[in-house]
C-alpha cells in the first residue's frame, strides 16, 4: 500500500502530466487553420457566392492588404497582373489580366475606407473576355475575437439563353466556391504574416 506522502506524490505527478496535456491540446487548438466559409447559391437568376474567413490580423492591416490591388494578382489563382488605371476609392478604375494574357476594366463602385470595397467588370465592352451578362465584387472586414473576419462576395449572371444559364447555375457554383476558398486562404496568409511583421518591428522599437 502506498504511503500518504507516496499518494501525494503520485497525485502530483499526474496533475503535472495531465497540466502538460491540456496545454499541448490549447496549443494545438490555437494554431489549428482557421476553415473559410463558403457558400454558393442562385437567387433571382443570378450566382451569389460568398466566403468568410477569420484571420490573425488587425482590421486595419486586413484592410491595407486587400486594397493592395497590384498585389491581389500573386493571391487570386485567376489573375495574373492588375494594373491601376486612374482614381483612388470610388471611381477607381482597375484592368486585370487572366492567365491567357485576356484583360478586362473594373470600376470601384463602392468605398467605405478601412471596412468595405467593391468593383463591377465591364462586361458590356466588345472586348470583355467572359460569357457573363453582369459580374460585380464585394470585400468587406469586421473585428473578430482572433482578430479580424473578412468576406468576400462575388455576383454573377451569365449571357445566353435558358440553357446556358442553367449550365451555368449547375456547374459554375462548384469552381466559384473553390476560387474564394483558395484566395481566402492565401489573401489570410499574407495578412498574418505582414501582421507577424508588424508586431516584430514593435517588439524591436521597444528594445531599443
Amino acid at each position: 500500500n502506498l504511503t500518504a506522502n507516496g499518494t501525494l506524490i503520485v497525485l502530483a505527478v499526474a496533475l503535472v502530466v495531465a497540466f502538460f496535456a491540456i496545454s499541448q491540446f490549447v496549443s494545438a487548438a490555437s494554431i489549428e487553420k482557421p476553415v473559410p466559409l463558403a457558400k454558393v447559391e442562385m437567387r433571382d437568376g443570378k450566382l451569389h457566392a460568398t466566403v468568410k474567413r477569420s484571420v490573425r490580423a488587425p482590421t486595419g492591416i486586413v484592410w491595407e492588404v486587400m486594397t493592395d490591388h497590384p498585389a491581389y494578382a500573386d493571391v487570386a489563382d485567376n489573375i495574373s497582373k492588375v494594373e491601376v488605371l486612374s482614381g483612388d476609392g470610388l471611381g477607381m478604375k482597375r484592368r486585370c489580366y487572366g492567365p491567357k494574357g485576356e484583360n478586362w476594366v473594373e470600376t470601384c463602385d463602392l468605398h467605405e475606407p478601412g471596412h468595405a470595397y467593391g468593383f463591377r467588370v465591364h462586361t458590356e465592352a466588345e472586348d470583355y473576355p467572359y460569357p457573363f451578362a453582369e459580374l460585380s465584387g464585394r470585400w468587406s472586414v469586421e473585428r473578430h475575437p482572433v482578430g479580424s473576419e473578412f468576406r468576400i462576395e462575388i455576383v454573377a449572371s451569365v449571357k445566353g439563353n435558358t440553357l446556358s444559364r442553367w449550365l451555368f447555375s449547375t456547374m459554375a457554383g462548384p469552381r466559384f466556391k473553390t476560387v474564394l476558398i483558395d484566395l481566402a486562404d492565401a489573401w489570410a496568409e499574407r495578412m498574418e504574416h505582414e501582421a507577424g511583421k508588424e508586431r516584430t518591428a514593435r517588439s524591436l522599437n521597444r528594445a531599443v
